[in-house]
């Protein structure tokens, strides 16, 4: 019962963690659509590996579809969570010129999609 109660404290208090993360970089002075991707990637797997009680650190994409599909997330929301993280990934390692979309709309829909499957 200790060991259940401590998870459920636990996922609880990443998923609040991972609010409060998105409206910090929301918050922040204009900063290049660069930093911005990069902070909504960390802040959505550390959100995943906080829920799951792992370390972010070494969290593959493998692991990322692995652990959501085996809570039961719909693939389709999955695949998407998965495809955001790439995109954040891809624009952290490219000129900002070649956003073809506003990062912050990506972390927006990071975080809508990871309420409906993680805090639920």
């Amino acid at each position: 019962l200790l060991a259940t109660c401590s998870a459920r404290n636990a996922r609880q208090g990443a998923w609040r963690r991972f609010e409060k993360r998105l409206q910090a970089i929301r918050q922040q002075p204009a900063i290049d659509a660069q930093a911005t991707a990069r902070a909504f990637e960390a802040a959505a797997r550390d959100c995943i590996a906080d829920y799951f009680n792992l370390s972010p650190d070494g969290l593959t994409r493998p692991d990322i579809e692995r652990l959501l599909r085996g809570s039961a997330m719909p693939a389709e929301r999955v695949q998407r969570i998965c495809d955001l993280l790439d995109q954040c990934t891809a624009l952290s390692y490219s000129p900002a010129a070649a956003a073809p979309e506003d990062p912050l709309q990506w972390g927006d829909e990071l975080g809508r999609l990871l309420k409906e499957g993680l805090a639920s």
